[in-house]
């Protein structure tokens, strides 16, 4: 018997999948077979399976909202409203139901009873707050915002709670772009529910995105700002500081007072947020009126330390600001080994450098506690080694905060910059020591040391142990690691212009390794004399497009426009005439300042080299250029 049943199953079942027999399966599988059909597209069919299993077993609510589903989204309303009163027989209490029943009711024009079953939903549920929650959720749906108000005031008075349901209508409101009914609504929220301030406030900034709704934004926060002032000036000042208006950020901040700790700490945010936007002048005035004397509560150590520490960062930050954008064309872009450290400044400001200095001495002789001293010392060193290049005077500094107990990100910091100002001294043989156990005591290409010890070599002179090293740690490496890219593409490096490169071209890239070495040392005359010489005696065929592209760019960086076109004409007869054409642009844009001409060369690298990669940054800075000139 058990044989034949299932011999029927195989041979029924494909014949009402196909159609050919008409046939309402039953059984477990009976809705996984409906939900085929519809898929397939037998609506119908599907809709009669629904419709027998509801009639064997009414209560199965999956084939309810199966087939409820499919007759609103065929438009089969009134057909829907039967099933769900039909449903509602059954199970009565069923809230969502009788939501969706009204819904039904107004969707399908029958508006007067539409409305009559809302009466009666609330004067049924009026003490229940789900049922407010469910019926606003359902009138959004349909676009009532009308009803939504209403429905919400009613609701706010039965509960006596202000902000009942004003996370609900924020949101509604929020997405249709009405936004004083969605700041309102968000700020009615908030005044009763404190800890939301931070989704709030982002939801309200967010509106801020379109300026054209900064006005109304400002004023909706500057009326209802005596409701509570502390709340929502906070939220007004974010407004300032996100729509640019730093002035008036810092005058609210200012409003608000130093009452508390927590004032302390909303001061520091907003001055180091400052100084990230590059509001330097902005965020010294924060630092300074942090650290004034005529506040209700004491300064704790941490705090002004936090605030002189911040100030000498400003005042560096006015020191290295560069002017101009970043080149279109760098050599090996931010791989570690080939970073520049130096600042260079053709005119360098002397007093914010010497404030910096006196911000910095005074945290050392007032604060000799404070857990900032570390961070302190290697502010100091960076100030020596990267803008004033006083190697010596930066060891002590960088030495005297590993002694200072830091944490360990400052730590890790510390002592690449020892290594790094070493090699700066050209004595690579003390870097290589230096970081050597460093590098034994950490582990993969995600060790900060490793590539440290591999550029330790080659300025060294030891192409050798920096390629076998390489090897050796990307034969390990995963794709993931922080600093596997930098490794593949030195690996690329040592591959090309030394490995496969030849007795004479090894012999070449050893003298090209010499350049390197004088350009840590920031002796850039000497590396160009060096990298002018491969160029001019060709003796290393690979690494002499590789010497002209370190020597134009180098040139680019002094200001030497002559020096940078010669080598530039280099590139432009070889492998690379498309670093030539965009170096050349570089050249006439920057500081030959013939713009009509620079464009020509990148138009130039289009044309003849349109796929290289290159050719996506030249378009996005041509299309600056242009209206720049036209303009």
């Amino acid at each position: 018997m058990r044989r034949r049943s299932a011999l029927i199953a195989v041979v029924v079942l494909p014949l009402i999948l196909t159609g050919q027999v008409r046939v309402v399966p039953q059984g477990t599988n009976a809705l996984r077979q409906a939900q085929f059909l519809e898929k397939r597209g037998d609506v119908e069919q599907a809709r009669e399976i629904y419709r027998r299993i509801l009639a064997d077993d009414p209560s199965n609510v999956n084939a309810y909202r199966r087939l409820k589903t499919s007759l609103i989204r065929g438009g089969e309303l009134d057909q829907a409203i039967e099933l769900v009163s039909a449903q509602l027989r059954i199970r009565p209490e069923s809230l969502g139901d009788k939501i969706e029943l009204g819904e039904l009711f107004y969707l399908s024009d029958r508006r007067n009873e539409a409305r009559a079953w809302w009466q009666g939903l609330e004067d049924q549920y009026q003490t229940k707050p789900q049922y407010y929650r469910l019926q606003v959720f359902s009138l959004a749906r349909l676009s009532l915002s009308q009803e939504m108000d209403s429905l919400a005031v009613r609701a706010r008075r039965r509960f006596d709670d202000p902000a009942f349901l004003s996370m609900d209508l924020a949101n509604y409101y929020y997405s249709r772009g009405a936004v004083r009914r969605a700041v309102n609504e968000y700020i009615n929220h908030l005044l009763v529910n404190r800890r939301q301030k931070k989704y709030v406030t982002s939801r309200i900034l967010s509106l801020s995105d379109e300026e054209e709704n900064h006005s109304l934004i400002e004023q909706i926060l500057v009326e209802r700002l005596a409701e509570n002032e502390s709340l929502l000036g906070e939220i007004l000042a974010d407004f300032y500081f996100k729509t640019g208006n730093y002035r008036a950020a810092i005058g609210q901040h200012t409003r608000l007072g130093f009452n508390h700790r927590n004032d302390l700490t909303r001061w520091l945010e907003l001055a180091a947020n400052l100084r990230a936007e590059g509001q330097i002048a902005f965020a010294i005035q924060a630092y300074e009126i942090v650290l004034h004397d005529d506040k209700p509560i004491d300064l704790p150590p941490g705090v002004i330390g936090e605030a002189l520490l911040g100030m000498g960062r400003c005042y560096e930050n006015q020191v290295t600001k560069v002017d101009q954008p970043r080149p279109l064309l760098e050599f090996y872009p931010d791989n570690v080994i080939f970073e520049n450290h130096f600042y260079d400044h053709p005119k360098l400001e002397l007093e914010p450098l010497l404030t910096a200095f006196q911000i910095y001495d005074s945290i050392l002789v007032e604060l000799p506690g404070s857990i900032l001293l570390a961070q302190v010392h290697y502010r100091l060193g960076e100030i020596k080694y990267r803008i004033t290049r006083d190697f010596d005077g930066a060891l002590l500094s960088y030495r005297a905060g590993l002694r200072a107990n830091p944490a360990q990100a400052t730590r890790v910091q510390l002592e690449l910059r020892i290594g790094d100002v070493l090699l700066a001294r050209g004595d690579h043989e003390a870097g290589l020591a230096h970081f050597l156990p460093l590098m034994a005591n950490a582990a993969g290409a995600a060790n900060p040391y490793l590539l440290k010890v591999v550029q330790a070599n080659l300025l060294a002179g030891n192409a050798e142990s920096a390629l076998t090293l390489v090897e050796t740690t990307l034969a390990e490496a995963d794709p993931g690691d922080r600093y596997f890219n930098d490794l593949m593409e030195i690996q690329d490096f040592l591959t090309t212009y030394y490995l496969d490169a030849g007795s004479a071209g090894q012999a070449e890239f050893a003298v090209f390794l010499q350049s390197e070495a004088l350009i840590k040392q920031n002796k850039l005359n000497e590396a160009l004399v060096i990298l002018n010489t491969i160029v001019r005696r060709k003796a290393g065929e690979e690494i002499i497009e590789m010497a002209a592209l370190r020597g134009a760019l180098l040139n680019l960086r002094t200001a030497n426009p002559d020096g940078a076109l010669a080598l530039a004409e280099v590139l432009s007869e070889g492998k690379m005439t498309d670093y030539g054409f965009v170096i050349t642009g570089q050249i006439l844009e920057r500081l030959v300042g013939d713009q009509p001409a620079a464009v020509d060369s990148y138009h130039r690298l289009l044309e003849n080299h349109p796929n290289s990669i290159l050719a996506e940054p030249v378009r996005f800075h041509l299309r600056e250029l242009n209206q720049s000139l036209g303009s």
